[in-house]
């Protein structure tokens, strides 16, 4: 085991024991050193990580800076090891995440998808109500999917509108209207 890949187990030892899991990250940095190997480096360049990082050549821009990105990182603490090391300065490969902008549906449009959600099939007749119940909340109550997805009966005070994580859906029939349908099928 070189002295690089003897540091890399340590680096990876020293994060971890401040709480990062570095998965991903370690998967990274064994591709690096492979790379590195095959390359039949001795150190690290800014040439060779910047090379490495940008595979494949039609990849995405930023999936490249995140691998430099990561190299940065254990560059900056090789180099207290080994001087020679190049640490890659930080806007060589900076790109930004785009998301794609959100689709926003009309009310013809969610009423199509409840209908169609109902008609899921499933071995207990659960599924349909399930993701018509929860693609109705998402419309009419603002929830977000986590939300959503994570309530329990107890969540949710159809005539209080209190409690530990309440979602208060006294104002809104729609709401209303689609947790107790739910409920009485999941009942009974």
């Amino acid at each position: 085991m070189s002295a690089m890949h003897k540091s890399l187990d340590d680096y990876l030892k020293v994060r971890r024991a401040l709480g990062f899991k570095l998965e991903s990250t370690e998967r990274c940095l064994r591709r690096f050193f492979d790379f590195l190997d095959a390359e039949g480096a001795e150190h690290i360049t800014t040439e060779l990580a910047l090379r490495w990082a940008r595979q494949p050549p039609d990849g995405e821009p930023f999936t490249w800076a995140q691998r430099l990105s990561r190299i940065r990182l254990f560059a900056a603490w090789y180099r207290t090891r080994d001087p020679r090391t190049e640490v890659p300065d930080q806007g060589l490969l900076s790109a930004s995440v785009r998301r794609k902008p959100p689709v926003i549906f009309s009310q013809k449009q969610l009423a199509e998808l409840v209908r169609e959600a109902e008609k899921l099939p499933s071995r207990r007749g659960m599924r349909g109500c399930t993701f018509s119940t929860v693609f109705g909340l998402l419309a009419v109550a603002g929830l977000r999917i986590s939300e959503a997805v994570s309530l329990d009966r107890d969540d949710v005070d159809l005539l209080h509108g209190h409690g530990p994580r309440v979602h208060d859906m006294r104002h809104s029939f729609a709401a209303r209207t689609m947790v107790q349908w739910y409920r009485d099928i999941a009942m009974a």
